[in-house]
């Protein structure tokens, strides 16, 4: 790391093979520093926070899309987004599609565990663009999806452990 000394009015003069960008200590008032920052428009300029931030949404999110009144159970989208509510907007026209509502309160639940999972069984790549999937590959038995990855011969945990039970206790 290069430290550099500056009085209020030096510049720092940074040149990339984008463009130049040069930083000017505008203000020090005791721990704080303001500083202003010139760079080309297409060079994002972030706090250390925002930056990060953005690098997390960069990365999609399951999310479980549908009609809040009716609930996931009466049917649901699985779809890929930044945020809840681009899983919402994306995943909104099917969901009414399926209703005789004339008007439809969607909701979008982050599936915390087993996004990888999900997203490997229907081929989606977490890096790439939002998609939406009508019909993800769902347990075998119960025939529901997002509670937990299914194994090898697509059953969810629950309805395996459920099955593995079943045979011990009917012995």
């Amino acid at each position: 790391m290069l430290i550099l000394g500056r009085r209020r009015g030096e510049r720092i003069i940074i040149e990339t093979a984008d463009g130049i960008i040069t930083i000017l200590p505008v203000m020090i008032d005791g721990e704080q520093i303001r500083i202003g920052i010139e760079a080309p428009g297409h060079i994002a300029v972030d706090r250390e926070e925002v930056y990060r931030r953005k690098q997390r949404e960069k990365i999609m999110r399951a999310y479980m899309v549908f009609d809040r009144e009716a609930g996931p159970a009466e049917g649901a989208v699985l779809v890929f987004h930044h945020t809840a509510q681009a899983a919402k907007s994306l995943g909104w026209r099917t969901v009414q599609a399926w209703t005789t509502a004339e008007w439809t309160d969607v909701s979008a639940k982050w599936i915390k565990n087993g996004e990888e999972e999900l997203a490997e069984e229907n081929n989606v790549d977490l890096k790439g663009h939002p998609r939406m999937i009508e019909s993800p590959k769902a347990c075998q038995r119960c025939e529901l999806w997002g509670r937990t990855p299914l194994n090898a011969f697509g059953v969810c945990e629950f309805c395996d452990m459920e099955e593995e039970f079943e045979e011990r206790h009917t012995r």
